[in-house]
């Protein structure tokens, strides 16, 4: 009897634990992301022909609307915010067996291949995932994530059991209250993320946009080579593996994508992007699976501006607009296997930006002011020049330190106090100009 007591009190106390744990789940978690989107949204679909994966390069870059009415078949975007490798394997898992569907594209970045992924971007991902899955489907899901990426094995990674407690939780008063009636009422997560999102704004079939244009005066070192291991992490290229797999043993055509970046992302990587594109394009070639990188896309299919992008990975809405039709127009090549002359080899890419797309600088103590070293992001044969200029912090006035040459560096000497310093670059004989600007305190 005693043992029946101590056993009725602690699965009572578990029973407490998980009510409570799915209380704050109910009223913390939002009731919007992409991947409760994604999930929710799937369950409600049977008749989906292609379906679009991968990170937020798939959910915002991509309109599955275009893909649809230009192809004339039923297309989802089912990309989500931080989606891993390792997650877009147990999606393209969860498709095959319960949507059927004939065709995969799948948008893929070297910023997603390292080791560091967003832990919270995961359990994100996971919960919706558990939601949407029978219970064996459930469990299994637990015992991926915990043997994925290293820092999925640590105890902050045990919070994939309360989602609530990193799901971009909200946490002032009237947010919270927003929220539990938004799911009391029955609010599509779709509605909430354009009632709650101040940058974005949903589509359709899984496909939100960004508004707004990227600053190119503004990028410095904001460049998705500051998320990037020097080496593809190898849990990241076995799942590569796995999806590709998966599609051949189950007759689903798979198409890999690179999406287009502006050029200063590109170069920023040196040739490190290049050789990191050949590497993928030689693990899927092993798989009959086509990759291409749209950033050497010819202008006949691709013609990149400057206000298509948001962000150093994301395009804006008009964008993905214009992204999505030459996409749309690329897929009946790959179908038939003559998409390789629509993309320009590494060497004709870096030979046809004629432009600088941003500028950047180095700062070093010197021993009297700072060294400052430019450098611009542009072409291969681009001659630049550059101008270095100095204010005082909260005034108008620049004075120049050194004019327009091709000099690429040049020392300061600021005086005492915080001092905006400006570079700017410019093509040898034109006018067009960009520029950095950092801001230092100076205690000399």
């Amino acid at each position: 009897m005693r043992i029946s007591r101590k056993l009725l009190k602690v699965l009572l106390a578990v029973c407490a634990v998980v009510l409570c744990n799915q209380a704050m789940d109910f009223v913390l978690s939002p009731n919007y992301g992409s991947a409760r989107i994604t999930f929710t949204e799937l369950q409600e679909r049977d008749d989906i022909d292609m379906v679009i994966v991968g990170s937020s390069l798939a959910e915002m870059n991509i309109d599955p609307g275009i893909l649809a009415e230009k192809l004339g078949i039923s297309v989802y975007n089912a990309g989500t915010a931080g989606q891993s490798p390792e997650s877009t394997a147990m999606l393209v898992e969860y498709l095959i067996r319960y949507k059927h569907p004939k065709e995969i594209v799948y948008a893929v970045n070297y910023s997603s291949l390292g080791n560091l992924q967003s832990l919270a971007s995961q359990i994100a991902f996971n919960a919706a995932y558990k939601d949407a899955v029978p219970l064996l489907d459930d469990i299994r899901a637990d015992l991926r994530f915990f043997s994925t990426r290293d820092h999925f094995r640590t105890a902050e990674a045990l919070s994939c059991w309360a989602p609530w407690s990193v799901n971009h939780t909200f946490l002032r008063p009237t947010e919270i209250i927003k929220n539990v009636i938004e799911k009391i009422k029955g609010t599509a997560p779709s509605e909430s993320l354009n009632i709650h999102s101040p940058t974005s704004r949903y589509y359709n079939s899984g496909f939100q946009a960004y508004d707004g244009m990227l600053d190119y005066n503004d990028v410095g070192k904001k460049t998705s080579i500051g998320y990037f291991n020097e080496d593809f992490y190898p849990p990241a290229l076995q799942s590569l593996k796995d999806i590709a797999r998966m599609c051949r043993e189950n007759d689903v055509r798979l198409y890999v994508v690179n999406t287009p970046k502006p050029v200063f992302d590109v170069v920023s990587y040196g040739p490190w992007y290049f050789e990191k594109m050949q590497v993928l394009e030689d693990l899927f070639a092993e798989y009959e699976v086509p990759y291409v990188d749209f950033s050497l896309a010819v202008p006949e299919l691709y013609e990149a501006k400057e206000e298509y992008y948001h962000d150093y990975d994301h395009l804006c809405y008009d964008g993905a607009e214009v992204f999505s039709a030459s996409l749309a127009e690329l897929i009946p090549y790959f179908r038939s296997g003559g998409y390789k002359d629509l993309f320009r080899t590494p060497e004709a890419y870096l030979a046809s930006i004629k432009t600088i797309s941003s500028v950047d600088f180095d700062l070093k103590e010197a021993s009297q002011g700072y060294l400052i070293q430019a450098f611009a992001w542009t072409g291969s044969n681009v001659e630049c020049e550059y101008r270095y200029l100095i204010r005082e912090s909260g005034t108008e006035e620049w004075t120049v330190v050194k004019d327009f040459s091709v000099a690429d560096a040049c020392g300061i000497q600021p005086g005492t106090g915080t001092w905006d310093i400006r570079v700017e670059a410019r093509v040898k004989g034109e006018s067009a100009v960009r520029y950095y600007t950092q801001t230092v305190r100076n205690y000399r």
